[in-house]
């Protein structure tokens, strides 16, 4: 299940446009506070809004999660005009060049699904970490979120 959030750097960049047309669920930071949704229909309920705003918000975002109902993980490259791609891995952003090649040197050996968590997390880090070295704008923090079946691993400032 997903919640519906919209966040700067986390799940997305929202530029100046007005978030809670996409983010429609509570906004205090709190995830056990986040309604719960059936992956399809949040990624569809985005993907309305964003056509409907037709790219003006500004939004570029990974969204994802466990899909109770279909028993698999989603994840999806939404683009500012509602254009979604369903992938296995991706990389978006100013640093994403760099991310998405960290990406493609080692997610094609662990891919298959039978990598352990932390293996999983040391990826996604290695790639966050050379999207920030790549570009001067990206700031230093690197949070990890894990969502799986058996729930939401959410780890702030795993690097500074």
């Amino acid at each position: 299940e997903a919640g519906r959030r919209g966040g700067g750097g986390g799940i997305g960049n929202l530029d100046g446009g007005r978030t809670d047309d996409v983010a429609t669920g509570p906004s205090n930071g709190e995830d056990r506070d986040v309604p719960s949704a059936p992956v399809p229909a949040v990624l569809h309920h985005i993907r309305s809004q964003l056509q409907r705003a037709r790219g003006n918000l500004g939004v570029n975002l990974l969204a994802g999660g466990y899909d109770r109902a279909s028993r698999r993980a989603h994840l999806a490259a939404i683009h500012p005009h509602g254009s979604m791609d369903v992938v296995t891995y991706a990389a978006l952003g100013s640093g994403g060049m760099a991310a998405t090649g960290v990406l493609e040197s080692r997610y094609p050996r662990m891919g298959n699904g039978e990598c352990a968590v932390e293996e999983g997390m040391r990826l996604a880090v290695d790639a966050v970490r050379a999207g920030i070295s790549n570009d001067l704008g990206s700031g230093s923090q690197v949070d990890v979120c894990v969502i799986s079946r058996e729930g939401v691993l959410y780890r702030r400032a795993v690097v500074r």
